[in-house]
């Protein structure tokens, strides 16, 4: 594998990344992700400039009352046939982290935060207190 195999350009989604975007995909065969996506048009012109992922910013867009963001990106990019992925990034908790690839999210980033607090469920918690109760009666 190249060293350029490995390199993804991340810029952002405007004007100017996108244009970047279409001139480093054409000329030099480079792969971008479009990030600070925040609409479902802006992801079509990072598609069709030919972005390996586009980046909807899932936090940011529900804190102004975008809910359906990742939902319709990935029904508009299933219909054409379009190949772009889906990253998600600004994710705030484990139930945004769902339900992004439950609309159909290639990839979740997420904060070492954030990777901690998707282990945690009460029940794990208190099914290992009695598997643990449970071994050390067998053992006394």
């Amino acid at each position: 594998m190249d060293e350029i195999d490995q390199v993804i350009i991340k810029l952002p989604c405007t004007q100017q990344g996108i244009c970047a975007c279409s001139s480093l995909d054409q000329r030099h065969d480079i792969r971008c992700n479009l990030t600070l996506c925040c609409s479902v048009p802006q992801a079509i012109l990072a598609a069709a400039a030919g972005a390996w992922c586009v980046s909807p910013f899932v936090a940011r867009c529900e804190d102004i009352g975008i809910t359906d963001l990742v939902a319709n990106i990935r029904k508009v990019f299933d219909r054409g046939g379009i190949k772009t992925k889906i990253l998600c990034g600004s994710l705030r908790s484990p139930r945004q982290v769902v339900d992004s690839f439950l609309a159909g999210a290639d990839i979740c980033t997420v904060s070492p935060e954030l990777l901690e607090r998707m282990f945690d469920h009460p029940l794990t918690e208190s099914g290992l207190q009695k598997f643990m109760a449970d071994w050390e009666a067998v053992q006394a």
